[in-house]
């Protein structure tokens, strides 16, 4: 938070102590109940910086002899590596078994060829605070990015070969990993396999996202199922009968509908959905949707208009209406 490392001297704790007082202070900061005890929290860690004998009881078992909140923030500590994120493509075929995958991607490391030499602006912080004065007792600082640095706290060498003073660079690498069965839309994490942009800090994790290569015909409905959505004519639906439904595989299978089927109901097909074990699988629920033909024969309309004239004429006799 500081901007100081754990071996920094007794004027750079005393500096840092007095912006970050002046950042947290109650009168900077009314009714901010967090600003406070974050003052309160500054203030103990200070007291045990500039005492040298509690200083050294801290740097051997900081643990046991202190337990104020806001210690460990005093020192600057670095994010975690970053991790890198790839989407993998499988087919049904493959979700189906254990599959092995050779990825191949790029993650981000720290040049090693160049080093870096402490940016001056900033003082290797990489930022830039800005403090100004209101009167004796109130102060206003605004922390921003250093922009000499682009907040890295460092300035590297332009010409180097690796990292042309980005101080990052990019690596091609692979990794074969072996991806279980029921992975599919899940996230499989490889740790050490990411981005390392620090060198202090252990590389970051391979993220790789499972997603199932099928038709554009099917919607994912969550818990390992499928969607699919069935035109049917308004006649099918009330009389029922045997339809065919594609797969994710690209076989149809044959299901019975019975009479009566409502625009909008969803009938379930157990055991074609996505891989959940060697032996499970989600399901597919087949959405129907009325649509009605835009052309009929003279014979349909009669024959429609047969059945529509008895259904009045059976909803009239009971006191119904369509």
């Amino acid at each position: 938070m500081l901007g100081i490392s754990e071996n920094a001297t007794q004027d750079e704790i005393k500096s840092a102590y007095r912006r970050l007082a002046r950042e947290n202070h109650p009168d900077v900061n009314p009714n901010n109940p967090e600003a406070e005890e974050k003052f309160k929290e500054i203030g103990e860690a200070y007291a045990t910086l500039s005492d040298p004998d509690k200083r050294r009881q801290y740097d051997q078992k900081p643990e046991e002899n202190f337990s104020f909140g806001g210690f460990n923030s005093f020192f600057r500590t670095e994010m975690p590596n970053s991790p890198v994120v790839i989407q993998v493509e499988m087919t049904m075929d493959e979700l189906l078994r254990e599959t092995k995958k050779n990825i191949s991607y790029q993650r981000v490391f720290n040049c090693s060829s160049c080093k870096g030499e402490q940016c001056p602006e900033c003082r290797g912080s990489g930022v830039k605070i800005t403090t100004q004065k209101f009167d004796n007792f109130h102060f206003y600082s605004q922390q921003s990015s250093c922009q000499r640095c682009f907040g890295r706290g460092e300035i590297r060498d332009q010409n180097c070969h690796q990292c042309h003073g980005k101080g990052k660079y990019l690596q091609n690498d692979s990794i074969e990993v072996v991806i279980p069965v029921g992975s599919a839309l899940k996230a499989l994490i490889i740790e050490g396999m990411g981005s390392r942009e620090s060198q202090n800090q252990p590389p970051g994790p391979l993220i790789l996202e499972i997603m199932p290569k099928i038709s554009e015909q099917f919607a994912f409905a969550g818990n390992y199922n499928l969607l699919y959505n069935y035109d049917i004519d308004p006649v099918r639906a009330m009389l029922g009968g045997e339809i065919s439904v594609p797969t994710p595989e690209g076989d149809m299978i044959n299901i019975n509908l019975k009479p009566g089927v409502q625009h909008g109901h969803a009938e379930e097909i157990k055991g074609y959905g996505l891989p959940i074990s060697v032996q499970d699988r989600g399901s597919i629920y087949v959405k129907f949707n009325y649509v009605a033909p835009n052309k009929l024969s003279d014979q349909q309309k009669a024959s429609l208009q047969q059945y529509l004239d008895l259904s009045e004429n059976k909803n009239k006799r009971e006191g119904k209406q369509l």
